[in-house]
This record gives structure tokens, C-alpha cells and sequence, in this order.
């Protein structure tokens, strides 16, 4: 049986947890006291937004909480998620779009506890033309104190090394997506 380290070209690094760009969108619910994470990792060449959203949502490892947000009464495809991309669309799937920029993006999802935020960067420190992609998630307390709000949070608490693990295989997934994409010089959607 492959292990997920088998399924990353030797050329795209591991993702790795590390700090967020101090002007992230997302930091202003770190700001607030929310749980807020960041993983990296760096690729070689320059890569897009639009490129990295399309790599993620159509990585691999996602397929299956596409096909599990699908089953929960928000289905999606990938005409969708290209809508999404070039910024034709704010909404994916369980996602509406908080913000945006040229080179990075805010969901929120339908319950307003969680936050997906990716952007794209020059890797620092390279000496070819490499690029940082960052994702992050957002737990937020919400509006509503109470006891379902506790739980809710709570419950996170418990999970958190499990989100960990699958925020860094999501990474590296979208990344090993991207290098395939380029070594096969299509931008298809074809594993």
C-alpha cells in the first residue's frame, strides 16, 4: 500500500505549520482570540491564485469532503469551483467568499464557525522562481454564546492534532497536484 509521503514528487517540499503574513486576511480572527492555524509549503515556478484554489478543491486528498459536503446538501462541481477560481463566483460548494485579493482568499462556510484562507506568495530565499502557497483554517466562536457554541468548540479542542495532520496532507495534496499539472503541461483536471 502507497503511503500520502509516496504520493509528493520529490520536488515539492512538505508543508509545514509556521506563521502567517502579518496582513493576512485571516488574522483578524487571530486578532479577535479565534483559533486561527497556517501551514506553507514551497513549489517550484510561479503559481496563481486562481491556480492554487483549483489545485486544492480538486486535490486528491479532498475528494472526499467534496463528495461528504455534497452528501450534507451542498453539492458542487468543477465548473464551480473554475467560477470560484477566476473569481467569476464568491461561492464553492459550503463556501461564500469573506474576502479576496489578487493573492488571496477568505470562506467562510455555511455555519460561519470555520474560515478557509489560502494565498500565494514569492518563496523567500530561492534562487529560481518558486512560490509559497499557505493555507490556513479559522475556528471562530461565533455569535451565539452557549452551550452548543462550547461543544462545538470543545470538540475541536479534541480533534485539533487530527486537523493538523489533514491541513498538512490537504497542502500537500493541491501541491503535488500543481507539479503534475506543470510536468504534464496541461492545466486539466485529470489525476
Amino acid at each position: 500500500m502507497r503511503q500520502m509521503h509516496d504520493l509528493i514528487p520529490r520536488q515539492v517540499l512538505r508543508a509545514t505549520k509556521g506563521a502567517r503574513p502579518a496582513d493576512a486576511l485571516v488574522e483578524v480572527y487571530a486578532r479577535r482570540g479565534d483559533y486561527v492555524d497556517g501551514f506553507h509549503v514551497d513549489v517550484a515556478g510561479e503559481v496563481t491564485l486562481a491556480e492554487f484554489i483549483d489545485a486544492f478543491f480538486a486535490s486528491r486528498a479532498f475528494r472526499s469532503e467534496r463528495w461528504l459536503i455534497a452528501i450534507l446538501g451542498n453539492p458542487t462541481s468543477d465548473a464551480a469551483l473554475g467560477a470560484l477560481a477566476s473569481g467569476a463566483s464568491d461561492r464553492f460548494a459550503a463556501w461564500k467568499t469573506e474576502a479576496r485579493r489578487e493573492d488571496e482568499i477568505l470562506l467562510s462556510d455555511f455555519t460561519a464557525f470555520t474560515r478557509c484562507w489560502l494565498k500565494v506568495a514569492p518563496a523567500p530565499g530561492r534562487l529560481v522562481s518558486a512560490s509559497r502557497l499557505f493555507f490556513g483554517t479559522a475556528f471562530t466562536r461565533g455569535s451565539r454564546p452557549g452551550v452548543g457554541n462550547l461543544l462545538l468548540r470543545l470538540l475541536f479542542a479534541a480533534l485539533r492534532p487530527l486537523h493538523a495532520f489533514y491541513a498538512r496532507t490537504l497542502l500537500d495534496s493541491a501541491a503535488a497536484r500543481l507539479f503534475r499539472e506543470r510536468r504534464a503541461g496541461r492545466a486539466g483536471r485529470q489525476d
